[in-house]
């Protein structure tokens, strides 16, 4: 009862935010469109307003691609879209589960704690071009492959996470959003052992310590402290080998048949 009730306050939650985002995103526009027709501060005022609101608007729009395509997959394939709980993630046997953040969007070092919170950090983030193709090159190859990434619980990093995953092309794979500070290892659960592709070597260890399996993904500015002793990619690599390293993997850790 508990877990239902949390559930409904989640998507209630969501449901408020996507139409505040939508809403707001509408008046940044119209009132834009006002002064550029009604005053004679149409570049000082009027642009600037009408550009936000069409960025949120934007927003907007590649977020409900993204919850539709979702669930879609979830009622037509049988794939679950994302739950919070040990026994979120189940079907199957062979899972890969890839991270955001320093994997299919690069990170930057400069970046500061305070920046991650400010509105639209998340959707203009750099893509990984090669991991993001090896993602989709998987994905044709029908390996089951799901984002697993953390997220601010601040009404931002969700949608926004969503909409930046829409508009690489990655819309219709699966994601978990996991609360910032939580332990990913805690927020999945799988009957055999699964491949977590992660630029966190802790998220990694904790992966492992639970059976499964880990690969770490070198992105230029981690790995400086050696932790990490197991599988590895790197930014360098191409997609095709960056595909044939995880299918390996998968292929001889748990047995899969899967071609290269």
């Amino acid at each position: 009862m508990k877990r239902r009730k949390r559930k409904k306050s989640h998507i209630l939650e969501k449901v408020v935010s996507y139409v505040a985002l939508f809403f707001v995103g509408e008046i940044l526009f119209g009132v834009g469109g006002y002064f550029c027709i009604m005053t004679h501060l149409p570049d000082a005022v009027g642009i600037p307003l009408m550009t936000a609101g069409f960025f949120l608007i934007v927003v907007f729009s590649c977020t409900m691609q993204g919850e539709y395509d979702r669930f879609i997959s979830r009622r037509y394939s049988g794939r679950p879209v994302y739950r919070v709980g040990r026994a979120g993630v189940r079907e199957k046997s062979v899972k890969i589960f890839v991270d955001l953040d320093g994997v299919l969007a690069k990170w930057d070092a400069k970046v500061s704690v305070e920046d991650t919170y400010a509105p639209g950090f998340f959707l203009t983030r750099e893509p990984e071009p090669e991991a993001i193709a090896a993602v989709k090159l998987m994905r044709e190859k029908g390996l089951d492959i799901y984002i697993l990434t953390c997220a601010y619980q601040n009404g931002l990093a969700e949608p926004e996470k969503d909409a930046w995953l829409s508009l690489v092309g990655l819309s219709d794979i699966p994601r978990i959003f996991v609360p910032y500070g939580k332990r990913k290892s805690d927020y999945v659960c799988t009957a055999d052992a699964s491949v977590l592709l992660d630029d966190y070597s802790k998220n990694l260890h904790e992966w492992r310590a639970e059976g499964n399996i880990g690969c770490k993904f070198y992105n230029g500015i981690n790995g400086t402290h050696g932790t990490w002793d197991g599988y590895s990619v790197s930014c360098g690599m191409s997609a095709e080998q960056i595909a044939e390293v995880i299918t390996a993997i998968v292929r001889t850790q748990t047995g899969l048949k899967a071609t290269a």
